[in-house]
């Protein structure tokens, strides 16, 4: 028997406790047990049987991702004659070899700025042709000997009228011009329409119809050689 002091009323008094009675603590039922065990290999089962049927479903084949095609119709004599580069062709361009640009790598894309393709619109045809033909003939190709020799004979007949431009701007409209390839060149020497009547435009189409049909032409010998 446990005992204690306790205060009450300025007096000191001794109290003795009984110990609680502990009581067994009976186990839980044999049948309960095996119940629970039951239900519980039931339950696991069907877990089981829903992974096996799950590694039975085939998965769905692995597609692996096309390289970008580089034998495009567009690419054709890539890098002088071919078109511009496909803004597709880093991913997957849905036309495949039937596409129309070059799917060649071209590095940093070149082009003249606003001021310099205003500056080339308003030169003669003389004049431009005496600035573009030089970086053509540099280009060195032999495919297209024969369509610069043309080109030359008819800037001879030509009438050749002064630039009101500054020299230094066709300097540097010159250098801008000689990082184009020979295409992009070769179509730039073909005058614009601007204030043109309707025979001159007419020409006009005309000149750059036969521009489209040499190049053409030299896409198809560089990519028979």
């Amino acid at each position: 028997m446990d005992q204690f002091c306790a205060y009450e009323a300025t007096f000191i008094t001794v109290k003795r406790v009984s110990a609680p009675v502990l009581r067994a603590k009976s186990a839980e039922s044999f049948r309960r047990v095996q119940r629970d065990g039951v239900h519980g290999y039931v339950a696991d089962l069907e877990s089981r049987a829903l992974c096996r049927d799950f590694l039975k479903v085939p998965l769905p084949p692995r597609v692996e991702a096309e390289a970008p095609s580089a034998g495009t119709v567009g690419s054709l004599g890539h890098p002088e004659f071919c078109h511009k580069p496909c803004l597709f062709a880093l991913s997957r361009c849905p036309n495949g070899a039937a596409c129309n640009f070059c799917h060649k790598d071209h590095g940093k894309l070149r082009k003249l700025s606003k001021q310099q393709r205003e500056l080339l619109r308003q030169l003669g045809e003389a004049e431009r042709l005496a600035l573009i033909l030089p970086l053509l003939r540099a280009k060195d190709l032999p495919e297209a000997d024969g369509l610069l020799t043309r080109l030359e004979t008819h800037l001879y007949s030509l009438t050749a009228t002064p630039s009101a431009a500054p020299t230094w701007k066709i300097l540097q409209l010159r250098r801008a011009l000689g990082q184009l390839s020979f295409r992009r060149l070769l179509l730039l020497s073909v005058p614009r329409f601007g204030s043109m009547d309707a025979a001159k435009k007419r020409d006009v189409n005309e000149t750059t119809a036969w521009a489209l049909g040499e190049l053409l032409e030299l896409q198809a010998q560089v990519g028979a050689a």
